[in-house]
């Protein structure tokens, strides 16, 4: 696996992540967490208990047909306690094997939060 191709995320400050807690916490954990990856429903659902630590909420996939393609798109979302538009306190991970553009998926997905999770408050 490559560096390019590992994402951490958090809901909270990411001051806190220092160099030091990822080398050691995070890189020690790596090998394991690598071999354990899995493109399968269950691997997405595992994924979505990781980040929500809720064993009952799993990820949703949508699977459909374009153009005798079949398509899937998987999501998984975890919001900390305070809901604010722009914050940044909810994660949410859409993975997909569409052949779309990064600027088309950017543009897409940008539209789909406006109308969703940036029109969310509980302050």
């Amino acid at each position: 696996m490559k560096p390019a191709e590992v994402l951490i995320e958090s809901t909270g400050f990411l001051e806190i992540l220092t160099d030091q807690l990822i080398n050691e916490a995070l890189l020690k954990s790596l090998p394991k967490l690598v071999t354990s990856l899995s493109a399968s429903t269950e691997g997405a659902d595992d994924a979505a208990v990781a980040i929500t630590q809720q064993p009952t909420l799993l990820a949703r996939v949508w699977q459909f047909s374009v153009g005798g393609t079949d398509i899937r798109i998987r999501g998984m979302a975890k919001g900390s306690r305070m809901i604010h538009p722009n914050m940044a306190t909810m994660l949410e991970v859409i993975t997909t094997d569409a052949m779309v553009s990064s600027d088309v998926w950017r543009k897409m997905v940008q539209v789909a939060v406006n109308r969703s999770f940036n029109q969310i408050t509980f302050w």
